[in-house]
């Protein structure tokens, strides 16, 4: 494609009619609310996952095309990669979405339409973050095109097309998972998305920035149970843990856009009983992965300070959740930008994430192995915040982000060459 052809606006292809537009839109409010109704948190998604395919498995029979459903090698962690392949050779891009909730309790107010429409969920855990939403987008946009693959012969529309459908992404703990389990080596192009994060409806940031660098650990201590009228005779952990955890605030530097945050603390027992066992779950956050080092370094230094001032006791710290900046494509990028014009939205060149991804491990692991990755977000309106109770987006939303998608596989918006 030359220069003048990439910089001529892009048409909304014309298989994308008015009655196509409302097709898809029915088809993903219809799994949107199916998939918010059983929300499971991080590494639980097994009756999420199992309702994506069993609407695979029933599209098997109506599939034009070859498709192929990889699991990762531990089949406790749920996730699954659905691959359509188009033609014999050439080109392998993959969308990610994820598939966890939050431990929310969803709110049953009569003004949360999710409660009002019957769709709620009712098991302590909720889709808090708009993940039913990216599941729908890609769970439709895999049925479409297993129905058209006639769509998906242009020169510039990749030869295969996978779909990962990715659990644990709250807490940055289940893109490692891909990464060591090999399937991402065959992708060239991986797209990564998130609907609302403040932007308006019926626009889009094609590429993302100002994700943040975070650690996600859990802390344990173990300390020594007593009579609480003799605390010399133990070794209180809970009074070790908040020593921590106070201490811990002074670590931050501000300046750099330092984050730490604890969110839970567990220790049981009683009043009159010397605790020996307190736990906490806590994260840190910083701009760039060198600053997060450094407080990485700080915080094990204070462990061990504070495990020395209580003498005896014993601190774990468990490192499990992890995530980078991302630095998006720009090839990528300017074609998404060019298929998310035709599809009706205004574009956002610069919008920052200030949030945490595991995706960009992802996107990371493509690029390492000579690929390209970029993440993009989709405006919705929102109800109320991420991660709150009442929390709930426009659901027309939904159908912009698939007629980009579209508009960008089947080779609408140019070559990703």
């Amino acid at each position: 494609m030359s220069a003048s052809t990439a910089s001529a606006p892009v048409l909304l292809p014309s298989f994308i009619t008015p009655a196509v537009e409302q097709e898809l839109l029915t088809e993903a409010i219809r799994l949107r609310r199916l998939l918010h109704h059983i929300a499971e948190p991080s590494l639980s998604e097994h009756q999420t996952l199992q309702a994506i395919l069993n609407e695979v498995q029933s599209l098997q029979t109506a599939a034009q095309t070859e498709l192929k459903i990889s699991f990762l090698p531990d089949k406790s962690i749920p996730g699954a990669m659905i691959t359509l392949r188009f033609k014999p050779s050439g080109r392998h891009a993959a969308l990610r979405c994820d598939l966890d909730g939050l431990t929310i309790q969803e709110s049953t107010d009569s003004s949360h339409l999710p409660a009002r429409a019957g769709f709620n969920c009712k098991t302590g855990c909720m889709h808090a973050c708009g993940h039913d939403g990216h599941m729908a987008i890609a769970l439709t946009l895999l049925k479409f095109l297993a129905r058209h693959p006639e769509l998906m012969q242009s020169a510039d529309a990749p030869a295969a097309l996978s779909f990962i459908f990715q659990g644990a992404e709250e807490g940055c703990q289940g893109a490692r998972y891909w990464v060591e389990s090999g399937l991402l080596q065959g992708i060239e192009d991986l797209y990564c998305f998130h609907l609302g994060m403040g932007l308006p409806d019926k626009t889009c940031a094609p590429a993302a920035d100002g994700f943040l660098a975070t650690l996600k650990f859990d802390l344990t201590v173990h300390g020594r149970t007593a009579h609480a009228g003799r605390p010399r005779d133990g070794i209180n952990a809970l009074t070790c843990l908040c020593t921590l955890i106070t201490m811990a605030q002074e670590l931050l530097r501000p300046e750099r856009g330092e984050i730490i945050n604890f969110g839970t603390l567990h220790c049981e027992g009683a009043r009159n009983i010397i605790p020996a066992l307190a736990s906490a779950q806590g994260e840190l956050r910083a701009p760039a992965a060198d600053t997060l080092k450094g407080m990485q370094e700080r915080l094990d230094d204070l462990i061990s300070a504070v495990a020395a001032a209580f003498p005896g006791s014993r601190i774990e710290c468990v490192k499990c959740g992890f995530g980078l900046p991302i630095q998006a494509d720009p090839v990528l990028a300017q074609q998404l930008g060019r298929a998310a014009a035709a599809a009706g939205l205004t574009l956002q060149p610069q919008f920052d994430f200030k949030a945490s991804e595991d995706a960009s491990l992802l996107i990371k692991a493509v690029q390492d192995h000579g690929g390209r990755g970029v993440y993009s977000v989709f405006g919705a309106h929102l109800a109320a915040g991420h991660h709150q109770s009442t929390f709930d987006f426009n659901e027309d939303a939904l159908l912009g982000a698939i007629k980009t998608y579209l508009t960008l596989f089947t080779g609408a918006a140019g070559a990703a060459a």
